[in-house]
């Protein structure tokens, strides 16, 4: 059976002013997708024991997911909607 993370508390406070640590706990979406990044690296080096796998896939998922729905829709150029401009 695979172990069970120890539950580690660490307090990130670092300043006495409530609204600049939430500033400074804030994770960008390119953060997000660098963790899925990341994680896809460890594995493909084996840095995962077998039992590990299914959790570290379950985490990477649901990353992968959460940058997918979050992130900027690109808006398809023209060439790709086939539309020409009339500037000839």
């Amino acid at each position: 059976m695979a172990k069970k993370p120890k539950n580690t508390d660490i307090d990130a406070s670092s300043t006495d002013n409530p609204e600049e640590d939430a500033e400074s706990t804030q994770i960008t979406l390119q953060q997000v997708a660098q963790v899925v990044d990341v994680i896809d690296l460890c594995s493909t080096r084996g840095a995962f024991k077998g039992e590990e796998l299914e959790v570290v896939g379950q985490l990477r998922n649901a990353y992968a997911r959460f940058f997918k729905a979050n992130a900027p829709q690109e808006s398809p150029t023209s060439e790709e909607t086939g539309e020409t401009s009339d500037t000839e």
